[in-house]
């Protein structure tokens, strides 16, 4: 559990993010049409969860020549829980025309939008008595990358992103800070932020086709809970299941879970209380053959949403719908993923916001029944952190 007194009396995400920003003369510089690649990434190791940072701003595993590199992984029982968790950003130009900039959209050999700023770009590393940080900086200022499935129409946003977490085996959780920075010449309005989430439950893979096994037995769900604050939080959630067939997937059932949630850096947001967008699907080789309980798209396909206009959808106002939308059924397991997304106030140019994600992992099976308790508590012990990682926080003296 996390204890607030272990804490240090200065700001660990100063060092791990706010460091990492540069000047609006130093950002102007680095706009290109090129495309730049990073391969650098980073293990976030020592606490309750590890996981790895890649400098492109992807989260989860990596092929090395000792093998699969860990996603999100747990110690102490050696499962893995992620594929690719990515960030997504929608926001509308000034003609109302919806624009999408992505991590990941999760196709294959899909579209990367947000980039590093340089060719070789680290993972900026830094470690304490009591933490570990990792950060990079990215941009979405490039077009016509190669792998990209449309033409991209920039935002015109920077991202100075770090993964922050407790050094304490007794506390599965991270941060993910993600200060979103407006270097366009235009507001984005009606802007979203979310988190994509392709997480691979099972025991810690050797080889691909163990990792394929993984993901076909993975169930993906929904909660709103007390915040123990008077107010509430929201959280997405995968767990492993039992494939009805057999010969699908891992063959065990972890007991563990992965939740994701927002967590609130101001209440001036005014738009808190619209609450999270939550999405799922399941995906297919074949683009026509995705599938999502939510509504089609105008296109009439659903599952992976493609181009801008699909994806914004699920950022914003694309609810799911049937008779049980927020729960993927236990008896009916697959590779699921999912996106929790929210609204934030519109962005001036010049102007920028933090948006915090907490990752927590925790027991969801107890015999037979599901339960997310434990992952409930656990993002509110990651919010208890964050009060003291925030500039000005009781465990922060930066200005």
């Amino acid at each position: 559990m996390f204890v607030a007194m272990n804490l240090p009396g200065w700001s660990v995400l100063s060092a791990a993010l706010f460091t990492l920003s540069a000047s609006p003369l130093y950002a102007a510089d680095h706009q290109s049409a090129g495309c730049p690649v990073s391969t650098e990434s980073a293990l976030h190791d020592g606490g309750g969860i590890w996981a790895t940072l890649g400098a492109d701003g992807l989260l989860g595993m990596e092929e090395t020549q000792e093998g699969l590199g860990p996603g999100l992984l747990l110690p102490e029982e050696n499962v893995e829980t992620l594929y690719m968790a990515a960030l997504w950003i929608g926001a509308k130009g000034s003609d109302g025309t919806a624009r999408v900039t992505t991590g990941h959209d999760g196709w294959w050999r899909g579209q990367e939008e947000l980039r590093v700023l340089t060719d070789d770009a680290p993972v900026h590393r830094r470690d304490t008595r009591f933490t570990t940080s990792l950060g990079t900086r990215l941009s979405d200022r490039f077009e016509a990358c190669e792998w990209s499935r449309e033409q991209h129409a920039p935002l015109g946003v920077d991202v100075d992103m770090a993964l922050v977490g407790p050094r304490d085996l007794s506390s599965p959780f991270l941060l993910l800070f993600c200060r979103l920075h407006n270097r366009s010449q235009n507001a984005l309005r009606d802007l979203y932020c979310g988190l994509y989430w392709d997480g691979d439950i099972g025991p810690a893979p050797t080889s691909v086709y163990e990792a394929l096994n993984n993901s076909l037995d993975d169930i993906t769900g929904f909660r709103r809970f007390d915040d123990g604050r008077g107010g509430f939080l929201e959280m997405a959630f995968i767990a492993d299941a039992e494939h009805p067939d057999p010969g699908i997937g891992d063959g065990v059932l972890v007991p563990s879970g992965i939740g994701v949630a927002h967590l609130p850096t101001s209440a001036d947001n005014p738009y808190l209380e619209w609450g999270a967008n939550y999405n799922w699907w399941l995906p297919d080789a074949d683009p026509a053959l995705d599938w999502g309980p939510g509504t089609p798209f105008p296109d009439g396909s659903d599952g992976t949403p493609d181009g801008d206009a699909n994806k914004y959808r699920l950022l914003s106002d694309w609810a799911a719908d049937g008779p049980d939308p927020d729960l993927l059924e236990v008896a009916d397991p697959n590779d699921a993923r999912f996106l929790l997304s929210f609204r934030e106030p519109d962005l001036a140019p010049g102007e920028s916001r933090l948006v915090v994600f907490a990752i927590a992992a925790a027991e969801v099976w107890q015999g037979q029944n599901l339960v997310t308790d434990g992952l409930e508590e656990t993002i509110r012990e990651a919010r208890e952190f964050l009060d003291y990682v925030l500039p000005g926080g009781a465990g922060s003296v930066a200005r």
